[in-house]
């Protein structure tokens, strides 16, 4: 889930987009009306390698409710800041190649992965990769060689039907797992 509030937090120079406000309230209040028991704030695009949004937000709903994905530049965080926010109970980075336009061939995916990897190897986090679908094989043969978890995000953006599709519903449960 993302927090998002433009007002008190200046987005990104360079955004794609400019999504209205979702502040720490409307989190909460979604989350309980749902149930959901295990909860991660991820850092949006909108505010590129600031933190500050989502790691205030973690501070304010405590130490126990939310865990966090970051987004950071791994050749200028450092370990020590990587620790100050493994305290915030940030458990994992975002990797955002979808938004970014970012084409890559199999060798420079895996080096920038790697580079990622041995940020966050000490800490034991996950990786959330946002990539497009058609960059996910190359993933097969790296992620066993990193020794870290890796997450796919958004499903690999899959370019789904509409609602009022006729194949929308076979779509949605033909995924493994969703069938009834």
């Amino acid at each position: 889930m993302h927090v998002i509030d433009p007002a008190s937090y200046p987005l990104s120079a360079d955004v794609i987009y400019e999504p209205g406000p979702y502040i720490v309230k409307d989190a909460t209040r979604f989350e309980e009306s749902v149930g959901i028991g295990n909860k991660i704030l991820v850092q949006p695009s909108i505010y590129g390698y600031d933190n500050r949004r989502m790691l205030d937000a973690m501070q304010i709903l405590g130490p126990t409710r939310w865990r966090g994905v970051v987004a950071f530049d791994f050749s200028e965080t450092s370990l020590s800041t990587l620790e100050k926010w493994h305290q915030l109970d940030v458990r994992g980075v975002r990797i955002n190649l979808q938004q970014a336009g970012k084409l890559m061939e199999g060798v420079e995916l895996e080096a920038v992965l790697r580079q990622y990897t041995d940020a966050i190897r000490p800490l034991n986090w996950v990786i959330q990769v946002y990539v497009p679908r058609h960059m996910i094989p190359l993933l097969k043969p790296i992620v066993p060689q990193l020794g870290v978890r890796l997450c796919i995000g958004r499903i690999g953006y899959p370019a789904l039907p509409g609602p009022r599709s006729i194949s929308a519903q076979k779509t949605l449960t033909s995924f493994r797992g969703l069938d009834p």
